[in-house]
């Protein structure tokens, strides 16, 4: 689909559209710019160019593309309206990110990130949920070391449950829990009473 590109002349990140018919890419070391073609390898158009851009991907509705954006010693989670053609910074400094990927329904973005930048020389990486259209985020893993987040895609939506302190909360396919650091486990069970088989745990700052 592209000419032999080696290294420095690589063509990165490949991804497609949701209706199959373009082939998104970047060209990191070329010229930071973010490209699409036809699945034939014809019509290369370059889409997002300025500063050094790279691993688009397209939601799964197709209405946004998100991308990492590095200038400024940093990396910066971007998205592109499809509608309007409009760019909006995601994310800012200290935190570094690495990598991401679309929730299902296209609400939410779970990325891994270097907390304090990566002149920090901290190791550590962590994930992030970041519901795009508020641009509100939580830390979702805290103490591993990790870099891809892959969403699964039977996960369609995410909602935040409210404190269940005083009550039982009924746990559903799609659904968010987040148990706060410095808090006991959470018990899991098959069924809403003490009784019930303990199926798991969620731990403090899962």
């Amino acid at each position: 689909l592209t000419p032999d590109g080696r290294y420095r002349n690589s063509y990165e990140y490949p991804s497609w559209s949701p209706s199959g018919d373009m082939i998104l890419y970047s060209r990191q070391y070329i010229d930071g710019n973010i490209y699409s073609m036809n699945t034939d390898g014809t019509n290369p158009l370059v889409l997002i160019s300025g500063a050094n851009n790279s691993q688009p991907v397209y939601s799964p509705t197709g209405e946004r593309i998100a991308f990492i954006r590095a200038f400024d010693n940093n990396q910066y989670l971007y998205v592109l309206s499809t509608q309007d053609n409009t760019l909006k910074a995601l994310t800012d400094k200290p935190i570094y990110v690495i990598a991401f990927s679309w929730s299902a329904d296209g609400r939410y973005i779970v990325f891994s990130y270097y907390p304090e930048g990566i002149d920090a020389g901290t190791l550590i990486k962590r994930y992030r949920i970041l519901e795009v259209a508020s641009g509100s985020m939580v830390d979702v893993i805290t103490d591993l070391n990790t870099v891809k987040p892959i969403w699964s895609p039977v996960m369609t939506t995410a909602s935040i449950r409210q404190n269940c302190t005083n009550g039982w909360t009924r746990f559903t396919i799609g659904g968010f829990v987040h148990n706060p650091p410095g808090e006991s486990p959470n018990r899991i069970r098959s069924e809403p009473n003490s009784s019930a088989a303990i199926e798991g745990q969620f731990l403090a700052g899962e």
